[in-house]
Parts: structure tokens; C-alpha cells; sequence
């Protein structure tokens, strides 16, 4: 398994509950054809509309998420961070 792709599946998986089942298959599509950038922006931007109110633990995973990718996440993930504190 490729560096990317378990990052994503930890994230992924840390975030499931918080997903529909349309939701995750939507992100796991991505991350199962390789898009594994497209399936973290994809899952930052899901919980990000529903303003699920995240761990700190499912943050940190999806930062490194876009760390391990090198990936700038916008303000995506500052969001999460809002909506934890509120």
C-alpha cells in the first residue's frame, strides 16, 4: 500500500461515523482509484459542509493526510479546527 493511500484510509476510516454511506463511498472511490488527493480535499469538504464537529485525533489525521501529499489544504482544514472549538 502506497504512503498516501494509508494516510487517507486512517483519515477515512477515523471519519467514517461521521459520513453517510453515500458520502464514504464517494470519498472511498477516489482513494480506490488512486485520487488519493482528491478523496482527503473531498473528505475535508464533506465534513466541512456539514460542519461535523471532529476530534482533534480525526483532524490530525487528516492533516497528515495532506502533509504525507504534500497537498496545501486551503482553509479546509482551518474550518475543521473552527468547528471543534465551537
Amino acid at each position: 500500500m502506497h504512503p498516501s493511500e494509508a494516510k487517507v484510509n486512517a483519515a477515512l476510516e477515523a471519519c467514517r461515523s461521521l459520513l453517510t454511506e453515500e458520502e464514504y463511498r464517494e470519498v472511498f472511490e477516489f482513494n480506490d482509484h488512486n485520487e488519493w488527493g482528491v478523496a482527503i480535499e473531498a473528505l475535508a469538504d464533506i465534513l466541512g459542509e456539514k460542519e461535523a464537529k471532529i476530534s482533534a485525533g480525526q483532524l490530525a489525521l487528516i492533516e497528515a493526510a495532506f502533509t504525507g501529499m504534500e497537498l496545501e489544504p486551503g482553509r479546509r482544514t482551518q474550518y475543521l479546527r473552527e468547528l471543534m472549538a465551537s
